[in-house]
C-alpha cells in the first residue's frame, strides 16, 4: 500500500510496509530530474495503469509508484508543478514573485 501526495512545493512518499511498520519519504518539486512512465502489457493499457518512476537529485534518488492508476495524468501534474516550483525558486532569487 502506497500513497503519494502531491503538494506545490513537494512530494509525500508513504509506503506501509505491515501493520506496525511505514515509510514516509519526501522531496521538494524543484528537485525532480526526471520522470519515467512504465506501462506492461495490454490489460495495464486498457485499463489505464502502470508504474512512475521520479529520479531526483537528493540521497534517495528514485522513488516508485507500481500500478498508478493515469500514470500519464499523473506524469503531467508533477511536471506542471515541478514547473512551478522552479518559476517560483526563481522569482525568489531574483528579489520578487
Amino acid at each position: 500500500m502506497d500513497v503519494w501526495i502531491v503538494t506545490d512545493q513537494r512530494i509525500i512518499d508513504i509506503e506501509q510496509l505491515n501493520l506496525f511498520n511505514r515509510v514516509v519519504s519526501e522531496f521538494r518539486l524543484d528537485r525532480v530530474q526526471d520522470i519515467t512512465i512504465k506501462v506492461n502489457g495490454l490489460i495495464a493499457t486498457l485499463l489505464g495503469f502502470g508504474d512512475i518512476h521520479v529520479q531526483t537529485a537528493g540521497e534517495m534518488e528514485k522513488f516508485l509508484i507500481k500500478n498508478a492508476p493515469k500514470p500519464y495524468e499523473v506524469k503531467d501534474r508533477i511536471i506542471k508543478e515541478h514547473d512551478r516550483a522552479i518559476r517560483l525558486a526563481q522569482g525568489r532569487n531574483h528579489g520578487g514573485i
